[in-house]
């Protein structure tokens, strides 16, 4: 059986010529997706101008590692603009498994869309009040994209507080199985399904929150359609604990203590007495009404996604090395 040389490893891995064009066309064509600019990429991933043009073009002096952190920030920055990242072709998973065998690859940061960027904004911009109409082209006039439009993080928070109101005078003056307070309590959970994908938590804390929107939605489906309470109940309390789970994490990103000391108790209350509804009266599962509104309350005035990054050491590297299928 031949043996394989160190040497012969990293040759093996070495980006021809091809490969290392077609990789900076895909990393260019992701970087006018994202809708950024140059200056904001390389704010964002403390890169100089021409650090980050080095690693753009995947030239011969770039820094793998540099590369995958590019390729990775600029993946997720399109996937928050709204739209779908272009592939890559040799930047692939298996080829990251082999990269991560000679680097210590880096987390990438994450755009904030959701901040105001003055220095963004157009220098003719007209006074405010004054309607805008779109400018005229040589193909007619130009309209929004309405693909990427995107409501602001605070009017996500808000439009739960809004339509929970419902729900929350039900629980006063309804008998339980009542039908009413379920078209507005069904919309509720569809609008935090959008702030789910805006706030910042491990994947697997969003699929929690995704699957507590698809129960509840389902029972309220259930109770619309005359489906019993004792049959319902339950998949609702099911979804509670799902929504614990991506509420005390998503709490737990957040850089604002309060919102973690809420949002830990909400998710906390909320999933635990799922576990404890055949002994406790369902009033002891009431407080968690107030605790989300004054938890969305918190998101909408103060919630920023927390940026923190670990920092790494990477010593300069003078190949291109970043592993082909």
């Amino acid at each position: 059986m031949s043996t394989v040389t160190l040497d012969g490893l990293r040759r093996a891995m070495t980006l021809n010529d091809t490969e290392r064009h077609r990789t900076g066309d895909e990393l260019k064509r992701n970087l006018e997706l994202s809708g950024l600019t140059t200056r904001e990429v390389a704010a964002d991933m403390h890169f100089t101008p021409q650090r980050l043009r080095s690693a753009l073009d995947v030239d011969h002096a770039c820094s793998p590692v540099d590369v995958w952190q590019l390729r990775d920030y600029l993946e997720q920055a399109v996937r928050d603009a709204g739209r779908r990242p272009a592939p890559f072709t040799v930047l692939t998973g298996r080829s990251r498994l082999e990269a991560r065998m000679w680097f210590s690859l880096r987390k990438a940061p994450r755009h904030d869309f959701v901040a105001p960027q003055p220095s963004a904004l157009p220098p003719t911009a007209p006074p405010r009040g004054l309607p805008v109409f779109p400018r005229p082209s040589s193909k007619g006039f130009t309209m929004p994209d309405i693909r990427t439009a995107s409501p602001s993080f605070r009017a996500l928070a808000i439009a739960p507080i809004i339509l929970f109101i419902p729900s929350l005078v039900s629980f006063a003056i309804a008998e339980p199985g009542v039908k009413w307070p379920e078209y507005t309590g069904i919309f509720f959970h569809l609008t935090i399904m959008l702030l789910i994908s805006r706030m910042d938590a491990p994947d697997w804390a969003k699929a929690a929150g995704y699957g507590w929107i698809a129960l509840d939605v389902l029972t309220g489906i259930m109770t619309i359609n005359d489906v019993a309470h004792d049959i319902a109940w339950p998949v609702r309390l099911g979804g509670h604990v799902l929504a614990g789970v991506w509420i005390v994490m998503s709490s737990a990103y957040a850089r604002q203590r309060s919102i973690r000391i809420i949002g830990g108790l909400t998710g906390l209350w909320l999933g635990t007495y799922s576990f404890i509804a055949n002994i406790a009266p369902e009033p002891v599962l009431y407080p968690t009404s107030m605790l989300i509104i004054v938890w969305f309350t918190l998101l909408a005035v103060m919630y920023q996604p927390n940026r923190r990054q670990p920092q790494t050491t990477q010593p300069a590297v003078n190949t291109t090395v970043l592993t082909a299928d």
